[in-house]
Order: structure tokens, then C-alpha cells, then sequence
């Protein structure tokens, strides 16, 4: 089972932690998913429909809805921020 410290190390170890800049001021580290990434989960596939990224909840305290945000060179807007209950939120994006 993935454990709290688990997330932690994924998201430091390089493969995960993407920058992204909120507001122009704000860079956060964290995992991004564009808006057409496909995978397979428990057999099953998927296609990401909308844009989001993955990072500690604690990074985006300050953040709010339609604050903007670069990442790879591109410029989204917070849509909406979910807290998982983790210690990790999902900022959902809108282009």
C-alpha cells in the first residue's frame, strides 16, 4: 500500500515534479496531465479530458480560482482545487 511518505518520494524523485507557475510569482513543483493524455488503469482505458496538475496541498495554499498558471510553456487558469486528503491536491485547469 502507498503510504503518505510514498507520494512524497514519487513527486521529489524527478520523474513527477514538473514546475508550474502560479500567478507569475508562485512555482510550484508537482505532476501535470495534459488534456490528451490516454492511460490504462486496472485494465481499463482512459483519456484525460481536461487539463490538471497534481502537486502538495500546501503549495497552493494562496491560490485561487482563475489565477493563471504557466506550465511547459503554456498558460491555463485554476478552474477549481480539490484536496485529496493526502497532503496532495489536484488543480484542475482550463485553457
Amino acid at each position: 500500500m502507498i503510504g503518505d511518505g510514498d507520494v512524497a518520494a514519487i513527486m521529489s524523485n524527478g520523474d513527477f515534479n514538473e514546475p508550474a507557475v502560479f500567478g507569475g510569482t508562485l512555482t510550484v513543483q508537482g505532476w501535470f496531465t495534459d488534456e490528451s493524455d490516454a492511460t490504462n488503469i486496472y485494465g481499463v482505458d482512459i483519456e484525460a479530458q481536461k487539463p490538471s496538475f497534481i502537486c502538495d496541498t500546501d503549495d497552493v495554499v494562496s491560490v485561487q480560482n482563475r489565477t493563471s498558471v504557466v506550465i511547459r510553456s503554456r498558460t491555463f487558469t485554476v478552474e477549481r482545487i480539490e484536496k485529496l486528503g493526502i497532503g496532495n491536491s489536484v488543480v484542475y485547469l482550463k485553457t
